[in-house]
């Protein structure tokens, strides 16, 4: 009688330790990531919805160093990730277990890494109901951009890179659960996982479920991006066209429970993989990845921390670069001034008065005059100074304001005339569809011509034939071009014309009727 297999062992067992690599998942790694997760959501949800439109252009450049930053680091952990795992499991098969130092690649530190780069595939599913929805309403959407919006942003390199990093993240994410998590393991030790409890990341039902999960990610990837470039546009044309004739339109507030929405999923998915990562790597009790105090660490860490703060630094609503107005500029007045009268000069920043002091002639000298060579003449200077610039200021607003109200009144003419286009396509569409459907029904009543047993056809030479054929229930011409020129009902007594064809030769069928 066979004895009963010896049970693996739990945690916390003292065997059942991890040698941790800290240059792939390490403290100042993961920090690093995290600070970039929440200084993208606070730029997205915050900064960028209180810019101004004026400050668009020169946000612009800061975001895309913020973003090529996170896709750079995604696909850096990646290459490592396969160099490593590919490197561990040709050495797993000649590990003996002795040497604790030069322990290979384990399948969690696999899992806990891929977990970094998978936050771009996990929000996919959420994003894809809220892709549906602004498809179907897309004045609902905050982040809308007409096709020159997009070109003129150059949003086409962006998206590419981050569809190829969802796919490589896929990609991975099947290997791993099909075989890698197999492959990866060295000892009897049981690894966990996180499915919001501990579990063993071998188990079927585990790595069932997050195959069905990934793959659910790809297909709304895919959808999404389909959605994005327009495949829904006909759909989406047809609820605007309802949409006006009913004067439906967006109100702030349903915008606002939208991006609501976005904040909150993106949140959920952020804190979900922070908690799935450290509770991983506290229930597989990992070791010496709880403290950043290498090259490979800091620098990463320095980067996202100095990236995000100085972003938020220079374009937070309540800064400097937010709204560009928090700077204001005073000026003091003399104390006295003479009785004469005055010129009083005002400006959107300060009111001053400066008075003419009395003279008999016409002509003011600097040199006698106390206000021009005494100890006032530089606060006046300055004051006149501080009003010409604040005019200056204020007529390069205006016309910033009219350079802005041109562009906004071309681009409404823009999309005026693409919408025209689409109007003229999509009428187009229903005459042809109106044309085939016409011409189906022609055929349909073609087919439904009683027949008897014999059919006769004759060339226009036989004319004369079809003329005195006995008992003619219904002819139909048909040209050489295959186009029906003339269905008509006729008797025996009832000419045939066969003058309609306009050219070729026409083959009358004569049907016999009953």
């Amino acid at each position: 009688m066979s004895s009963s297999p010896t049970p693996l062992p739990r945690w916390p067992e003292a065997d059942c330790f991890i040698q941790g690599t800290p240059d792939m998942y390490g403290m100042g790694i993961r920090v690093a990531f995290y600070v970039f997760w929440f200084g993208t959501l606070l730029v997205i949800r915050f900064v960028l919805k209180s810019v101004n439109d004026n400050d668009q252009d020169a946000i612009r450049p800061s975001t895309d160093i913020l973003s090529w930053s996170l896709i750079f680091f995604y696909y850096a952990v990646f290459i490592a990730l396969a160099v490593t795992a590919s490197k561990a499991a040709k050495e797993i098969h000649s590990y003996s277990g002795s040497d604790e130092d030069q322990q290979p690649f384990q399948a969690v530190e696999a899992y806990i890494t891929i977990l970094l780069i998978s936050m771009p595939a996990y929000l996919q599913i959420p994003t894809f109901v809220l892709s549906l929805v602004f498809a179907c309403r897309p004045d609902w959407d905050p982040n809308f951009k007409t096709r020159r919006e997009k070109r003129d942003a150059n949003m086409d390199l962006m998206p590419a890179f981050h569809t190829i990093l969802i796919l490589i993240v896929s990609g991975v994410q099947l290997w791993f659960w099909c075989s890698g998590v197999e492959t990866l393991r060295t000892n009897n030790c049981i690894q966990f996982g996180f499915l919001f409890v501990r579990v063993d990341l071998c188990a079927p039902g585990v790595r069932a479920f997050n195959i069905i999960v990934i793959l659910t990610a790809v297909v709304a990837s895919i959808l999404g991006m389909a959605i994005d470039r327009g495949l829904w546009a006909p759909f989406r044309r047809k609820r605007r066209k309802r949409r006006r004739s009913k004067g439906v339109g967006a109100t702030d507030a349903k915008i606002a429970m939208h991006m609501e929405l976005e904040t909150f999923f993106y949140l959920f998915v952020s804190i979900l993989l922070i908690i799935a990562i450290e509770l991983t790597i506290k229930w597989n009790c990992i070791q010496s990845v709880n403290y950043a105090s290498t090259a490979g660490q800091l620098i990463p860490l320095f980067i996202s921390v100095f990236l995000v703060a100085f972003f938020l630094y220079n374009w937070w609503p309540s800064g400097t670069g937010g709204d560009g107005s928090n700077s204001t500029s005073s000026t003091s007045s003399p104390p006295s001034s003479p009785p004469s009268s005055g010129d009083t000069t005002t400006s959107d920043e300060a009111t001053t008065t400066v008075s003419s002091p009395p003279s008999s002639g016409g002509n003011i000298s600097s040199e006698k005059d106390p206000w021009m060579s005494g100890p006032y003449s530089t606060r006046v200077v300055r004051t006149l100074s501080s009003t010409t610039s604040a005019s200056d200021h204020a007529s390069g607003e205006m016309e910033g304001e009219e350079e802005k109200e041109e562009r906004e009144m071309e681009e409404e003419e823009e999309e005026m005339e693409e919408e025209e286009k689409e109007m003229e396509e999509e009428e187009e569409e229903e005459e042809e569809e109106g044309r085939e459907k016409q011409t189906s029904q022609t055929a349909r009543k073609t087919q439904k011509i009683r027949k008897s047993p014999s059919t006769w056809s004759f060339g226009s030479e036989s004319l004369e034939t079809a003329k005195n054929a006995e008992n003619v229930g219904s002819v139909e011409t048909i040209c050489s071009t295959w186009r029906i020129k003339m269905f008509a009902s006729i008797r025996t007594a009832t000419p045939i014309n066969a003058s309609e064809d306009s050219g070729g030769v026409c083959n009358l069928t004569v049907v016999k009727g009953a």
